[in-house]
């Protein structure tokens, strides 16, 4: 550990860092600082740095050492400006918040790492684009080299063993100690990079925190723990963003505590609260090749843990054949999926099929599959729209590229459950699908949708009943 952070302290004085002038300190006020402090910073306690670089380290106690070791800092550059005259306390404070940054966490990145709002983090080359409250945009700093990003991906990817990225290996997935999720891509793939790009982890919302934001009303929470408790199997689906997993963490939360969970995910998102979960996590091949445990692998081992439920977080290949033979053993699913609208469901799971069996399947028999496995697709959407209004009017007159204030109006994004759709039989090829709700833009709601009858002996088998009012034209 003395070693790598001797190692650090000397690449991060060569390399320099980026930071923003702040009351009284000049720039080269601060690289003089800057170099004295980082000299004292093999004289820290050696055990903060060994205990906030092991990844089984709580969230909380990372934070706590980061304020320790920031405390120190603090101390260090009070010291070094002492004979500066007129420098402010604030000034100081920053620069040493800037330095802790850079030495225990991830350098210029970390305040957005910090800020809650942020959502995402995208770095192209030396640029930063964020995307906060659902907008994306350029951020206000960049990085000042191209050796400080690849110094950041340093830091991402010494404490995981395994991953490494390179010209021989140019793409890597990881993960930072939050369970915020990394995706790294340097030259030769990335042209103009090296790109990374952070999905923040952060704590999903509960039913109730949803229903604030509109995503579902009340009168469809009471549906959905309906649909839960009389064990239906259900398919989220949604686009890119959509928030998908945000709804099935909210959605399993009307499992009865005392039934047995087996959770399986890429990287680890879910946040159950019952106490009888089990908790899976897929891991890549590594530098060999070798040790790969996929979704499949997991699907199939979770079929001996005798669980009640099984939620995997998102399905994406073979995995879905062994998820829907769970359904039909008795098992009840959760899971989500990336598809545009509920219609374009079976044609995604047909090509999974397809991939699980090298010499293919009929389409008969996919949507025999389906239809046996499933009961429901619950379907979300992003949706954004000007603040203004949702219509985008077409001006066939000014197209030659000019910039005008139109395209700056700024834009109200949603994310909305826009369909519950049944799934109630096959024909041959197809999926005979019915939608039970269906949103109405207009209402800004979900409404009882024409035909949803055809999916009353859906409901019966799960002996579920609904209320007189519940009908055609109606808003929930």
């Amino acid at each position: 550990m003395n070693n790598s952070m001797s190692l650090l302290r000397k690449r991060l004085m060569e390399k320099g860092a980026t930071v923003a002038t702040t009351g009284t300190l000049g720039e080269r006020e601060k690289a003089e600082i800057r170099q004295k402090v980082l000299l004292k910073t093999d004289s820290i306690d050696r055990k903060f740095f060994a205990e906030f670089e092991n990844r089984d380290t709580s969230y909380e106690r990372r934070e706590q050492i980061k304020e320790s070791v920031y405390r120190i800092i603090y101390g260090y550059v009070r010291e070094a400006a002492a004979n500066l005259p007129g420098v402010v306390d604030p000034a100081l404070a920053e620069l040493a918040r800037e330095i802790t940054d850079e030495v225990l966490g991830f350098g210029i990145i970390q305040v957005l790492l910090d800020d809650q709002n942020v959502t995402e983090i995208m770095i192209v080359g030396p640029k930063i684009w964020i995307e906060k409250d659902g907008i994306k945009f350029r951020y206000v700093r960049d990085f000042q080299t191209i050796e400080q990003i690849y110094l950041l991906i340093e830091r991402i990817l010494a404490p995981l063993p395994g991953r490494r990225v390179d010209e021989a290996s140019p793409i890597v997935d990881a993960r930072l100690p939050d369970k915020s999720r990394v995706n790294i891509v340097v030259r030769p793939v990335a042209v103009n990079g090296p790109f990374i790009t952070i999905r923040k982890f952060k704590r999903h919302m509960n039913i109730h925190e949803l229903i604030k934001r509109g995503t579902l009303s009340h009168r469809v929470a009471g549906l959905c723990k309906a649909l839960i408790r009389a064990g239906f199997h259900i398919i989220i689906s949604g686009n890119t963003g959509s928030g998908k997993t945000t709804t099935a963490n909210a959605l399993s939360g009307f499992i009865p505590k005392w039934h047995r969970i087996v959770t399986i995910e890429d990287a680890v998102e879910l946040q159950l609260q019952q106490e009888h979960v089990l908790v899976h996590e897929s891991r890549p091949p590594n530098i060999a090749g070798e040790g790969e445990i996929t979704i499949r692998y997991l699907v199939k081992n979770a079929l001996r843990e005798y669980p009640d439920w099984i939620i995997v977080g998102e399905v994406r290949d073979a995995e879905v054949v062994d998820m829907l033979q769970a359904a039909n053993t008795g098992h009840k699913i959760i899971t989500t999926i990336h598809a545009n609208s509920p219609a374009e469901l079976p044609s995604r799971i047909e090509g999974m099929f397809q991939r699980a069996f090298t010499n293919g399947v009929s389409s008969s028999f996919v949507a025999k599959s389906i239809v046996d496995g499933l009961d429901l697709v619950i379907h979300q959407d992003r949706l954004e729209e000007t603040v203004q209004g949702a219509e985008t009017v077409i001006d066939f007159d000014n197209w030659d590229g000019e910039e005008s204030e139109e395209e700056d109006v700024p834009r109200e994004v949603k994310r909305r459950i826009t369909h519950i759709t049944g799934i109630i039989g096959c024909q041959g090829e197809s999926v005979i699908m019915q939608d039970i709700l269906r949103y109405d833009r207009d209402r800004d709601a979900l409404v009882v949708a024409p035909g949803w009858e055809k999916c009353i002996p859906l409901f019966q088998k799960h002996r579920l009943t609904f209320p007189d009012w519940f009908r055609e034209g109606v808003v929930l």
